[in-house]
């Protein structure tokens, strides 16, 4: 609580308040661009396609890994992969 005279709000002069009045802040700006494009709706076919496309993408990295690996190697697979050696691992316990 206030002790003593009651505080008033202070008045800003004259100049400023006209300054304020066309200042940035006082319109409304709003979020969103009015060119913004929409995003297609997500079908079935297009999530199907999309899982297709990655397990090929998947299918045809592991096959480019292996050959890659038997060729530095002269056909010796010595190095692992990380199933390769849960495998191995597995088998032994």
């Amino acid at each position: 609580m206030a002790q003593g005279k009651s505080k008033a709000k202070a008045q800003l002069p004259a100049n400023v308040k006209a300054k304020k009045k066309f200042s940035v802040k006082s319109k409304t700006i709003s979020k969103a661009r009015p060119n913004a494009p929409i995003a297609p709706k997500v079908t079935g076919k297009t999530i199907e396609s999309l899982k297709m496309k990655k397990a090929i993408s998947k299918g045809v990295g592991e096959a480019l890994e292996s050959e890659l690996r038997s060729k530095a190697l002269d056909g010796k697979n010595s190095l692992l992969t990380k199933k390769e050696m849960a495998e191995r691992a597995a088998a032994n316990k």
